[in-house]
């Protein structure tokens, strides 16, 4: 039986990535989509009506499995409460990154309406991993020239080193340097731009790289055409995409290198997130993707980052800081 979501959004996120990946799905079934204001909505050859959001009643969500809830950022905390009275107790959600504005932590608790929440971080399940995880390494370090952005780049990095808890990090005009707990690092160097974006990946072996580093590597490359994308190849080793994923890829950007796919491979990784919600897998994490969306607002505000039980968004203390912050700055009703 396919399982129900609802879309709560109508933007670029759910035109480009959501609405392909569902009707690549043969696991999920659209129930609806609500937004600020009614409005037709082009999927594909269809045209969706869109709801407005003020118009939403608990009947209208009834026997829901999962919402998907991708509006502007500042909307959030106020989308949630408008929600909670009106979702099932089994209903799940998928939220978008980064989760909320630092300014609006202290409404997490807006989100114990769900029974579980999850977060849309498709950079964690790009198809480009596959190779660097089937072979079984514990690398140590990953460097992204030009092709890791804020916070995605911490969920980068957590699908090649793993997904430890962030120790330190700092950030210079050129990139930023992040360890996590368990020892391994990674670099970026900045402004992103996917048409020269590259990565290199270091650990017990070879080095492994999608370009020439000017020294003896293992070669991380895309298989197929320049029109057509088909699959990762490290080694001798082929990872072919399933045929649904292949279907949501679309053409590649400009550029010459393995990030010229990335907002089709984006898709796959959206697509690879709901596959696993439909397997009562998980997708990415709530405790992961506020880490990451904490660390990066530290490094914008103030260049560095160390783990504290005041910093740490995991821990208690943090979390009461953030909601005397949200208090302060007069975000929460008395």
């Amino acid at each position: 039986m396919r399982r129900r979501i609802f879309i709560v959004g109508s933007g670029k996120r759910v035109r480009e990535t959501a609405l392909p990946a569902l009707r690549a799905s043969e696991s999920w079934e659209l129930a609806g989509i609500a937004s600020r204001k009614a409005k037709p909505l082009p999927d594909g050859a269809e045209t969706r009506e869109v709801i407005a959001l003020d118009t939403l009643t608990a009947a209208r969500l009834e026997g829901l499995d999962l919402i998907y809830l991708v509006v502007a950022k500042h909307a959030v905390p106020a989308v949630l409460q408008q929600l909670g009275p009106l979702v099932p107790a089994s209903c799940e959600l998928l939220i978008e990154t980064p989760v909320m504005l630092f300014k609006h932590l202290g409404h997490l608790d807006r989100l114990d309406a769900f029974r579980r929440v999850w977060v849309s971080e498709d950079c964690y399940t790009l198809p480009c991993w596959d190779p660097l995880l089937a072979t079984g390494e514990c690398f140590t370090h990953a460097h992204f020239e030009q092709s890791a952005y804020a916070y995605h780049g911490f969920a980068m990095a957590r699908a090649v080193l793993g997904r430890d808890r962030v120790e330190t990090a700092r950030s210079r005009t050129a990139g930023r340097t992040v360890r996590f707990a368990g020892g391994s690092h990674f670099t970026t160097r900045e402004p992103r731009d996917y048409s020269v974006g590259r990565l290199t990946i270091a650990g017990p072996g070879r080095l492994i790289a999608d370009h020439d580093p000017g020294r003896a590597h293992r070669r991380l490359a895309a298989l197929g055409t320049d029109d057509e994308l088909l699959g990762f190849r490290l080694d001798d080793a082929d990872h072919v995409l399933a045929q649904a994923e292949r279907e949501v890829v679309g053409t590649p950007a400009g550029g010459d290198g393995l990030f010229r796919w990335m907002d089709g491979m984006k898709r796959v990784g959206f697509l690879r997130l709901l596959e696993a919600l439909a397997a009562d897998r998980p997708a990415y994490s709530l405790e992961d993707a506020l880490e990451d969306a904490v660390v990066d607002y530290w490094l914008h505000r103030f260049g560095r980052y160390r783990a504290t039980a005041f910093s740490d968004p995991r821990r208690k203390p943090a979390r009461m800081s953030y909601r005397l912050l949200t208090k302060t700055a007069g975000l929460l009703r008395p």
